[in-house]
């Protein structure tokens, strides 16, 4: 395991180039954080990840509107469903990223470093680096899978309902967020899933459609550009199958003289 000691950062090794790599190069890729209130990573999440995940936490109102919108812009559209919230889990609190690359290497990265500016460069912080067996990717997956089940998608619904903590003054007295901004007349916290019986099964029948559809999202994105760029129709099926239709028609426009005849 390598260490990444903040705030003076380890020869050659930095918490960036480590998110950097992951992004690049992964095959599956599984982000938790318990807070997010900056997300300055510019790499891109690379086509070649298959399965993604980025859950954060929103205990205390740490977590920033505008760090989730950051990174709502960044996401790909169609990855904005795997940006998530762990909305039923109060004492959500990991700082873990886990991800799998196209040799087949597993690799983890855990630490006390939360998705904040200071936990990245002036924080004095303690995270390891190691690649990791077949066995704990797996456990690992299976532990965010868990999460996954209690978690909501990160949307602007969801942060129309979020209240965030009010900011602290800063070092030259500036005040933190207005206080018009940070107050609500009602708060209406999404209930936890547990105790929407009746919903249940509409909710199992959720999750389970989309982990299939993460497990075969590449195969399925790889056949639709593939159809797009090649003609795999018949042309002259298709003229035999119109042709077919137009006699159907017809006969069905001769079901009433049909039907006079008989009568008569």
């Amino acid at each position: 395991m390598e260490l990444i000691l903040l705030p003076k950062k380890s020869e050659g090794l930095c918490l960036e180039k480590i998110y950097q790599r992951a992004l690049s190069k992964s095959k599956e890729l599984y982000i938790v954080s318990a807070y997010l209130t900056e997300w300055g990573i510019a790499e891109e999440l690379g086509s070649q990840c298959e399965s993604f995940l980025f859950i954060v936490g929103k205990d205390f109102g740490i977590t920033r509107k505008d760090a989730c919108r950051a990174v709502m812009k960044w996401l790909p559209a169609d990855r904005h469903q795997e940006f998530m919230v762990a909305e039923s889990i109060n004492g959500f609190h990991p700082k873990a990223m886990f991800w799998k690359e196209l040799d087949g290497k597993c690799y983890a990265l855990l630490g006390s470093s939360n998705l904040t500016q200071a936990a990245f460069s002036t924080n004095f912080e303690a995270n390891g680096f190691a690649c990791i067996t077949d066995e704990q990717f797996q456990l690992a997956s299976e532990w965010i899978e868990k999460v996954f089940e209690v978690s909501v998608t990160l949307n602007e619904t969801w942060l129309d309902m979020y209240q965030e903590a009010r900011q602290p003054a800063g070092k030259n007295g500036e005040k933190g967020a207005k206080a018009d901004e940070s107050i609500e007349a009602y708060r209406l916290p999404l209930p936890a899933i547990r105790r929407l019986k009746g919903y249940k099964p509409y909710l199992i029948q959720r999750r389970d459609q989309m982990k299939v559809f993460r497990k075969n999202r590449a195969t399925l994105v790889e056949l639709f550009r593939t159809t797009s760029r090649i003609r795999n129709w018949n042309q002259t099926r298709i003229v035999s199958v119109r042709q077919c239709h137009l006699v159907s028609y017809v006969d069905f426009e001769r079901v009433s003289d049909y039907a006079d005849t008989i009568s008569s």
